[in-house]
């Protein structure tokens, strides 16, 4: 069937919302005409919209709401790239079926990041993420408010939900991350985080226990990495947050060296009194007097 598009889900409360029929590329199809005039809602209706497998890239605001999670199959995936500062995407009451790569990304560049992107954050309600090639949802170098509700992740050949300097908020009681790294790496979760260059966590609503949403993810376990995993307003939760800067910068750097392995040194800069003082004594530098440089 082929892509069908509307301007208005049918009612005529909106002319910024797109209604897209289910079709082959229906979904790829209709975020070229969204993006031409400027629209910020699309209204998916029941059936699959077949991207393949692919990822589709999604560069500019968009809210994608579905008809129904049961009803409503993007087969395929989505990646977002942020193109300002505290853009912000939503997705609502759909499934995320069958991507080649990632069910879900948001990913900032090196450059994007250097230009003040961080703030970028997703929101997930409803949403069904299932037999993804890679990870299921993912948030690398992201703000603080992204936000999971009620969602399942399951099947993702690694990790099922991976965080990396940024932040994710998991609620609602229907919420589920299970039966995912089946690729048997010891270093994937169902529940990933790292801090590469700033605090990272995995926030779960007061409701919630990691215990009762995550469960049966092959690998490494359930929960994994190397920032924070805590349930808001607990003792571990609070302890996370209260942490100086030096401790997290020390750990941060004992992170990098474990993942990257030993750097390589150098010797640190001289005065001209120590090279002086040096010739005078005919005292080499001690080996052991060198800096970490990366």
């Amino acid at each position: 069937m082929s892509a069908m598009f509307n301007e208005n889900q049918g009612d005529g409360s909106s002319s910024n919302v797109m209604c897209v029929n289910p079709g082959e590329n229906s979904l790829s199809t209709a975020l070229l005409k969204m993006k031409a005039a400027k629209m910020t809602q699309m209204f998916l209706k029941n059936g699959t919209h077949n991207e393949r497998g692919k990822q589709v890239v999604i560069d500019f605001p968009i809210t994608i709401i579905g008809e129904s999670k049961d009803g409503c199959t993007i087969f395929g995936g989505l990646v977002y790239t942020p193109y300002e500062q505290h853009s912000n995407y939503s997705v609502r009451n759909l499934t995320i079926q069958g991507s080649s790569h990632d069910g879900v990304s948001i990913i900032l560049t090196q450059e994007d990041s250097k230009s003040g992107k961080t703030g970028a954050s997703i929101h997930l309600d409803n949403v069904s993420v299932e037999n993804s090639g890679n990870d299921g949802v993912s948030v690398r170098s992201c703000g603080t408010g992204s936000t999971m509700n009620n969602c399942n992740v399951s099947g993702s050949r690694n990790n099922g939900l991976i965080v990396i300097d940024g932040e994710m908020t998991i609620s609602g009681p229907g919420t589920t991350i299970r039966d995912n790294c089946t690729c048997g790496k010891s270093d994937c979760y169902g529940l990933h985080t790292i801090d590469f260059r700033r605090e990272t966590f995995i926030n779960l609503a007061p409701s919630l226990t990691i215990e009762a949403i995550c469960s049966n993810n092959g690998s490494g376990g359930n929960t994994g990495g190397r920032g924070g995993i805590s349930i808001i307003g607990s003792q571990l939760h609070n302890s996370l947050r209260r942490k100086n800067h030096s401790t997290r910068s020390r750990k941060r750097m004992q992170n990098l060296i474990a993942f990257y392995g030993p750097p390589e040194y150098e010797e640190p800069p001289r005065s001209k009194k120590q090279k002086i003082k040096e010739k005078k004594t005919s005292v080499s530098k001690p080996q052991n007097n060198k800096y970490l440089r990366f």
